[in-house]
């Protein structure tokens, strides 16, 4: 079966979990996402390395090496926490035989659709049936992307916005046009343009766990290969508010996660540069790129360049949760030393310069047209920082 409850280590707690599955790694969970249910979560079990882990939800490790101990009173006292996740459903493979393991139970998880999906799909798969949603119904497959518990489709997550007086939130771009938007931009032609990461926020970087636990890995141990992310421009074709036509500027960026327009095109950070897209043949697709400064692939990918704005002075402004020693392309000199905060270079790549630091994880930003500074903080407490007296 791929694993077993071992008495003397293996624990379990009742609370409400994030059943996250690995979507498209399997044909079990084709299509799917992760969802909310109130249910067992087991931990420190006994699984076997060739079992394939389709789902897995936090446990009870704190950061330190010591096994949590499980519920002082069954099903109280427990919560999850952020520092260990562990397999919950998985499928195994033998010689001779496959099988299908899902270790929550209660009678409202097993009405769940996608729980009802991945066992019908999981009964065709073991018995190696070529269509694995041969016993699905449409109920169980027409909420695998959107599950109860889960993400939600755009016109009921608009529904939750509370808006100030006088402000109105409409969709203007939905899945499956779009997919993993990171950063947006509209130009003078009611486009919007788009950065899409569909492998943020490891990329091709070498994996420093199994495949299960990390995210953003479309293809686990192939490294070299062009990266997977893209910068559109979206269109609304017959005016209803709603884009619905997509045309792809430039493919194969690396870890983007931040770029503006400038003049006949796109300058953005792709790690480890940020570079120049230009169209010099007006056919709406980037035929030359121009690396601007190298020194932009921070260690960790949550703690990035981002937000740029092409400002009335000219200059780009960015906002940055890390630091970073911005080197000229073609020589590899330093010509800044980068800190978390704001910085600005010309879009040329001649000038790169530090404006404000401040400590923490800075993402988003404004540049007004009277130059007031303004840039977002994730980890201060202080959401929103304006910068007074530039550096």
């Amino acid at each position: 079966m791929g694993g077993s409850w071992n008495p003397a280590d293996s624990r379990k707690f009742k609370d409400e979990m994030m059943l996250y599955v690995v979507s498209n790694s399997h044909p079990i969970v084709k299509d799917s996402s992760p969802f909310d249910i109130m249910d067992e979560t087991y931990y420190d079990l006994d699984v076997s390395e060739k079992a394939f882990v389709l789902a897995s939800a936090f446990t009870l490790h704190g950061k330190g090496a010591a096994r949590g101990s499980g519920p002082r009173i069954p099903d109280r006292d427990a919560r999850s926490s952020i520092f260990d996740i562990q397999a919950q459903m998985w499928a195994y493979e033998g010689e001779t035989h496959r099988a299908f393991v899902l270790l929550q139970g209660a009678p409202e998880t097993l009405a769940h659709d996608s729980i009802r999906a991945f066992i019908l799909r999981a009964v065709a798969w073991t018995g190696k049936r070529e269509n694995v949603d041969e016993f699905c119904g449409k109920a169980e497959l027409e909420n695998l992307r959107y599950p109860a518990g889960g993400p939600l489709r755009a016109a009921d997550s608009i529904k939750k916005f509370q808006m100030q007086p006088g402000f109105v939130a409409n969709v203007v771009a939905e899945e499956p046009l779009i997919n993993k938007p990171i950063a947006i931009q509209w130009d003078g032609r009611g486009r919007i343009w788009v950065a899409e990461t569909p492998e943020y926020p490891n990329g091709k970087r070498t994996l420093n766990a199994p495949a299960w636990k990390e995210t953003g890995v479309r293809e686990p141990g192939n490294y070299d290969r062009p990266g997977r992310d893209s910068i559109s421009m979206l269109v609304d074709t017959d005016n209803d508010g709603l884009m619905d036509k997509k045309h792809v500027f430039y493919t194969g960026l690396e870890l983007v996660t931040g770029f503006c327009l400038s003049g006949d095109g796109v300058i953005a950070v792709a790690h480890p540069n940020i570079i120049l897209l230009r169209d010099t043949d007006g056919d709406g697709v980037a035929d030359t790129e121009k690396p601007l400064f190298g020194g932009f692939a921070p260690g960790d990918t949550h703690f990035v360049a981002n937000h740029f704005i092409e400002a009335p002075d000219g200059w780009i402004y960015v906002s940055t949760g890390s630091g970073a020693d911005a080197t000229n392309p073609e020589t590899g000199k330093v010509m800044a030393k980068i800190s978390p905060g704001v910085f600005r270079f010309k879009p040329d790549g001649s000038v790169i310069e530090q404006v404000a630091s401040q400590g923490g994880n800075s993402f988003g930003g404004e540049v007004t047209s009277d130059m007031e500074i303004y840039h977002g903080k994730a980890t201060s407490g202080n959401p929103v920082q304006h910068v007074v007296l530039p550096e």
